[in-house]
This record gives C-alpha cells, structure tokens and sequence, in this order.
C-alpha cells in the first residue's frame, strides 16, 4: 500500500501501552514512509498525533525526551515537550 500511494495520504496509527510519546524511531518511520500524520493510542486514554515535515535530529530529539521524562508526563511539560519539537520540524498535539 505504501509503495503505491502519494506521500501525505496514509496515516500510521499504532499504540503506546506505556502511554509514551512518539519514539525517534516513530518520527523516522512517519517521515520516511510519508504519512499524512501519525496516530497514537495510549493506554491511559491519550492520543498523540504527529506530523514529520523533515528529518528529525535524533541527538536534539532524545536530549528533548529527557527532559520530558525527567520532569513527568502532565500537561505543561507536554505543552513544552511539543513546543521544542516545532523547533526541529516535528507538530505533535495530545488529544
């Protein structure tokens, strides 16, 4: 399917048991399978969806992912965790 379509009409959805946010392998996948976006359902109800507009700095992205990791997963941190992937190419939003 993915061979025979456009870039920017298949959406990747899949699920985070452990309700975490997109992985650098996620963002990699997304952008090199060129998904409209991505979907991700977690256990605890939230779902992240994301889109990938380039290719994504894995150093900047993990040292991103610490912090969030460091600090907790509510909704401020969230906010930021988002804010600083606009940064490198990257909207997730938390539905």
């Amino acid at each position: 399917m993915l061979k025979n379509s456009d870039k920017g009409v298949i959406i990747g959805i899949h699920n985070h048991p452990g309700s975490s946010v997109p992985s650098y392998a996620d963002l990699q996948a997304s952008y090199e399978r060129g998904y409209k976006y991505g979907l991700i359902a977690c256990h605890d109800g939230k779902i992240f969806k994301y889109t990938v507009h380039n290719l994504v700095d894995e150093g900047l992205y993990r040292s991103f992912l610490f912090k969030l990791d460091k600090k907790g997963y509510n909704e401020d941190n969230l906010r930021e965790f988002s804010r600083q992937l606009s940064l490198i190419g990257v909207d997730l939003e938390v539905i």
